[in-house]
């Protein structure tokens, strides 16, 4: 007959409860980690929480896989009007191609955020958004980033939401960089600095985007190519499961 110490059949179901709780709570406890290390509002800890959940904890910054929403930008961009200016481009002072790692300590919480896809090897972005107000119009200000990087920054005044004056707003954002402004009625324009720093505005009808971006930031380029190429090879499915992140 074997005889068991009480010590050591409390030291047993002590062991297996640790066990049954660490095994039920696994996921909680792991996402606790990667929140811990990463932050609240990483890539690491969102796409870690979507691949348990298959959803993120904000409501969408925007509506499609941010790849192909910063593709235009970067790939194929052709503005029907340039300006130049001497004055310095930013995105509320924050400047396209630099790094921010306390970027939320100094900005807060965001309102909005959507992430690309967990599946992506290349490009790993957060879009996160803050409703804002600029010359008299609501707006949503998106930040576009790509691990610490700023990639692109973006004011997306709604329509449906407000009345917009489109003159008068494209008259405003080029009297503060420029001289000589364009004639009214121009709804695609760029104006670029001398760094390469650009602001696109454009109205699509929907909405007025007012996008700030440099589109020879490092390797960024050949990161959309290898990701878009890769999306391509999965015969869409990789951009479809990724729209459905950010919806």
């Amino acid at each position: 007959m074997i005889n068991i110490e009480p010590n050591q059949l409390y030291v047993t179901g002590a062991l297996i409860l640790a066990t049954l709780l660490i095994v039920y709570y696994r996921k909680k406890i792991i996402l606790a980690l990667f929140k811990s290390r990463f932050g609240s509002f990483s890539y690491e800890y969102l796409s870690k929480f979507y691949s348990y959940y298959f959803e993120i904890l904000y409501p969408p910054s925007i509506r499609y896989e941010p790849v192909y929403y910063i593709l235009p930008y970067f790939k194929e961009f052709k503005p029907q009007h340039e300006l130049s200016t001497s004055s310095k481009i930013d995105f509320g002072g924050y400047v396209p191609g630099q790094s921010y790692k306390d970027f939320y300590s100094q900005l807060g919480k965001p309102n909005y955020i959507s992430i690309t896809d967990p599946e992506s090897e290349d490009l790993k972005m957060v879009v996160s958004g803050y409703p804002r107000k600029v010359y008299n119009y609501q707006c949503t200000m998106l930040f576009f980033f790509h691990k610490d990087i700023l990639v692109m920054g973006q004011y997306l005044f709604k329509k449906e939401k407000q009345k917009i004056d489109t003159q008068d707003l494209a008259g405003k954002l080029q009297a503060n960089y420029v001289e000589s402004t364009l004639e009214s009625g121009k709804q695609d324009f760029v104006i670029k600095d001398v760094t390469g720093n650009r602001i696109h505005f454009r109205d699509n009808g929907f909405d007025v985007a007012v996008s700030v971006f440099n589109p020879e930031i490092g390797d960024l380029n050949e990161k959309i190519s290898s990701t878009v190429a890769k999306n391509k090879s999965f015969s869409g499915e990789l951009a479809n499961r990724a729209a459905s992140v950010t919806f």
